[in-house]
This record gives C-alpha cells, sequence and structure tokens, in this order.
C-alpha cells in the first residue's frame, strides 16, 4: 500500500473576506487535501454590511473573533502581520520573526483605507454608526440643510456614497425637510463611471430627482463647514457666492456636512513582494 500523500501546506495572509471566502473554497473543492495556515494582525474579522434602509446604518459593521472563525473553518490561526516573504525557501517572516513554511501562498492582505479629511464623516475607516446618527438628528433639528458627498482623488469603488446620498436626501424629503440641499461631488466624468454608461445612467436618473446636484471631473477639498471644489486649475475661493464651487455655510446661515469614501494604499509588504492587495 502506498503511503499516503501529505496535505499541501496552504498559507493565507489576511483576515478578511477574501480571505476567509479562498479558505472556505479550498474546504470545499480540496478538504484534506490542504492544511491551511491564516497570518492575520487583526483580533476580529470585520463585515460592513452591503447597504441598508436607513442612512445611520451604513457605516455599521460587524466582528467575530478571527480565531474562532479559523477553528471552524478547520485552519491555523496565526495572530501577526506578514513582514516579508522568502519565495526560494517557500517561507514567509512575521513580524515577530516568526518563520511559517508554505507550499502555496496566497496573499489576500487587502489595501489599508485612511481618511482623506480631517473635516468629514468617512465611510470605511471604521464604525462611523454614531457620527450618522449625529448627522441625521442633525437634519431632523434643522441644524444641518447643506450635505456633500465628497470622493477623493485616488478612491476607486464610490457605491456606498452614492447609496448614502440617497437614502439621506430621501430620509430628508420623508420628513417634509424641503429646504435641504445636496451636492455629490467626485473625480468622476459621471455617476459611478467605473461600472460603464449604462451604470452612470442609471445612477444619474435616481440622483436627480432626490434634488442632489452632481459635480463631476472635480478634486476637492474638505475644510471646517466648506468644501472647496477645484476642477483642474488652482483651489481658490471665488469671489462672490457661487455655490457650485463654494460651498460654504456662512452663505445661507445654514451648517454644511460633509461625507467622503476612503482611498486606500496598499500594504508594504504586498509591495515589497509584486503583490497587489484586495480592496473592500
Amino acid at each position: 500500500m502506498s503511503a499516503r500523500t501529505p496535505p499541501l501546506e496552504v498559507v493565507v495572509a489576511g483576515g478578511g473576506v477574501a480571505a476567509l471566502e479562498l479558505v472556505l473554497a479550498l474546504n470545499d473543492l480540496a478538504a484534506d487535501r490542504v492544511a491551511i495556515t491564516i497570518v492575520a494582525p487583526d483580533v476580529d474579522f470585520i463585515y460592513r454590511p452591503p447597504s441598508s434602509a436607513d442612512p445611520s446604518l451604513l457605516g455599521y459593521v460587524e466582528r467575530y473573533p478571527l480565531r474562532r472563525l479559523a477553528d471552524d473553518l478547520g485552519a491555523r490561526l496565526v495572530p501577526d502581520a506578514l513582514a516579508r516573504v522568502s519565495m526560494d525557501r517557500h517561507e514567509v517572516v512575521t513580524s515577530s520573526g516568526e518563520v511559517e513554511p508554505y507550499d502555496r501562498l496566497v496573499l489576500a492582505v487587502g489595501a489599508r483605507p485612511y481618511p482623506a479629511f480631517r473635516d468629514a464623516i468617512t465611510l470605511g475607516v471604521e464604525d462611523t454608526t454614531a457620527a450618522l446618527t449625529r448627522l441625521v438628528s442633525d437634519l431632523d433639528r434643522g441644524d444641518v440643510r447643506r450635505v456633500a458627498f465628497v470622493v477623493p482623488s485616488g478612491a476607486s469603488w464610490t457605491l456606498p456614497l452614492y447609496e448614502l446620498a440617497i437614502m439621506t436626501a430621501r430620509h430628508g424629503w420623508a420628513l417634509g425637510i424641503d429646504d435641504m440641499k445636496y451636492w455629490f461631488v467626485t473625480p468622476e466624468s459621471e455617476p459611478l463611471a467605473i461600472c460603464g454608461a449604462r451604470a452612470s445612467h442609471a445612477v444619474h436618473a435616481m440622483l436627480e430627482p432626490e434634488g442632489i446636484t452632481f459635480i463631476g471631473s472635480t478634486h476637492a477639498e474638505v475644510r471646517a463647514g466648506a468644501v472647496l471644489l477645484d476642477r483642474g486649475g488652482s483651489a481658490s475661493k471665488p469671489s462672490g457666492s457661487c455655490a457650485c464651487h463654494w460651498l460654504d455655510p456662512a452663505l445661507e446661515d445654514f451648517g454644511c456636512a460633509a461625507l467622503a469614501v476612503t482611498p486606500a494604499e496598499i500594504s508594504e509588504h504586498a509591495r515589497s513582494v509584486g503583490a497587489v492587495g484586495t480592496g473592500e
């Protein structure tokens, strides 16, 4: 009788959606033919629901212990960050110096989100439920009557901000607030341009009835209570009260709130081994 072939040692670097989906797929397709090790620095797997009917819940996150998920999936968890890869030796080295051998290595380390603006509620960085709840309360009380939804330079997946803009506007209409002003400012030439002309047309058709002004092909800076737009030239405050350039609360004595999605940068260790991290 021939000796049983040892399982293939698979190291998965990352603890996000892509990494766990891969482990699920390997369990389904390869079962006991693979031995899986997950290398991830995070204690929890963070799940962000893709949509919600309540604008205050769009930034809500759920947390699940990564070790429990790894145990349920039959994988071994190494709670550490990936520091470097030795392809010649088929080894990865963690930030604490631990060496993990592999037959196959999968990099699913993702991208690192960061807030583009200091004075904006930013989706994607952390749980923004509390901040969005405060915004909804400010809208209800009339403290805020102007809201700018700003896509920063470098952001590619903008759908959550379009969802939030539409839901926020519908919330205002449902309360009978008819003097609200909404802007959607983005470097994209058309709404959700990454998805093609058909999707752009559909999103346009949803923004206009809700009273959301689309300002495309425009980069923006967010400051406390104001948004400065730059259509390709130098960013400066124009003379007069042109709301399509400078959205300033002092113009109408109403507050202006700004919301944004996160750009992201590829993790340094992903860059060092020539891999492209998976975004959310």
